[in-house]
């Protein structure tokens, strides 16, 4: 699927500043395995098109989820899944 050049980065705005903050704030009501399939999804999603979007600018950016610049270093660090998705963006 081909998405054209100035829809990218609206699709960006709305999937980043509208639907993930419903699933990534603490009182969202839904199961924790379903929530982190999701979270887990919808990072790549917008990892994707992060990339994307700022590829076809000339530029390269790097993706950290919301929930990592919202914690304290030392806590986000003991955060397996988090620590495991930061990791898969660095070797992608």
């Amino acid at each position: 699927m081909q998405i054209i050049f100035p829809y990218l980065g609206s699709m960006l705005n709305i999937l980043r500043d509208i639907y993930s903050p419903l699933f990534f704030t603490p009182d969202a009501v839904i199961s924790e395995s379903k929530k982190r399939d999701f979270i887990l999804k919808i990072h790549e999603v917008l990892a994707n098109l992060t990339e994307q979007h700022f590829k076809l600018k000339g530029l390269i950016v790097f993706y950290v989820p919301v929930e990592a610049s919202q914690m304290l270093v030392d806590d986000a660090s003991k955060n397996k899944d988090l620590v495991s998705r930061l990791e898969g963006e660095c070797i992608a």
